[in-house]
C-alpha cells in the first residue's frame, strides 16, 4: 500500500482569529446592554493593533448602546479587512442594502446564495430555490 501524504485535506478545521472571538464577544456584550465588557474587548484588539504607537488608535469611551455598535462593526470592518467576512458581516447586521445596494444588492434576494440546480435535482424535488433566482 502506497503511502499517501493528506495534510489533513480531509478534516473539517475551523480557524478563528482570537481578534475575531475579541469582537464577537465586544458585539454581544454591547447588544445585551454590557457596555464596559464590550469596550474591555473592543480595546484589547486596538491595544494589540495599537502596539507602544500611543498616537493611534485611541480608545474608545462612548457607552452609548449605538455609538459603540458603529464603532464595533468598523472594527470589524478594519480588523478583518482581508478575510472575506465583510459580506457576510453586513448582512447579518442588516445593513446589506444600504452598504451594498449602489452594487446591486436586493433585500429578500441577495442575503442568500442560489442553490445549485444540480443539488436541487438530486433532492428529488425536496431543496426549492431560494427567492429570487
Amino acid at each position: 500500500m502506497p503511502f499517501v501524504q493528506n495534510e489533513g485535506e480531509d478534516q473539517n478545521i475551523r480557524v478563528i482569529r482570537y481578534a475575531e472571538v475579541l469582537l464577537m464577544n465586544a458585539e454581544a456584550a454591547n447588544e445585551t446592554g454590557n457596555s464596559a465588557a464590550a469596550l474591555n474587548s473592543l480595546e484589547m484588539v486596538r491595544a494589540r493593533a495599537r502596539g507602544s504607537n500611543t498616537s493611534i488608535l485611541p480608545k474608545v469611551t462612548t457607552t452609548d448602546q449605538t455609538a459603540l455598535r458603529q464603532a464595533i462593526w468598523h472594527e470589524r470592518q478594519v480588523e478583518l479587512a482581508m478575510e472575506f467576512d465583510r459580506f457576510f458581516d453586513v448582512v447579518r447586521q442588516g445593513r446589506g442594502p444600504a452598504v451594498f445596494g449602489a452594487k446591486g444588492f436586493k433585500a429578500g434576494k441577495n442575503e442568500l446564495m442560489p442553490i445549485p440546480q444540480s443539488e436541487i435535482d438530486l433532492s428529488g424535488g425536496k431543496l426549492t430555490q431560494n427567492p429570487g433566482y
